[in-house]
């Protein structure tokens, strides 16, 4: 199946000569027009990675993905989405 838009992020590292792709950060369930990746925030534990278009109920309420680092590599490869934060649209008249 192919997804249209749902978005990924590559993080890099730079050795001091040449910049490698760590990883590829993608929601394992990611829907057409997501747009994961529109938003991150780093730490030395992981990475925060947003999707504001992501869908619940086949509504647009997004959502924040968190990709933590393993502490026995320190390694960008093993890193899983472990917890996903539904932030709900609020319209107000």
């Amino acid at each position: 199946m192919d997804i249209e838009e749902s978005g990924a992020v590559y993080p890099y590292h730079f050795d001091g000569v040449t910049w490698r792709q760590e990883a590829l950060l993608s929601a394992n369930n990611a829907l057409d027009f997501d747009y994961l990746g529109t938003s991150i925030a780093i730490d030395a534990r992981g990475i925060f990675v947003g999707a504001p278009d992501h869908d619940q109920n086949q509504v647009d309420v997004g959502a924040v993905y968190y990709f933590a680092i393993s502490s026995a590599r320190q390694s960008l490869t093993t890193m899983q989405a472990i917890m996903e934060i539904y932030l709900p649209i609020y319209q107000f008249k």
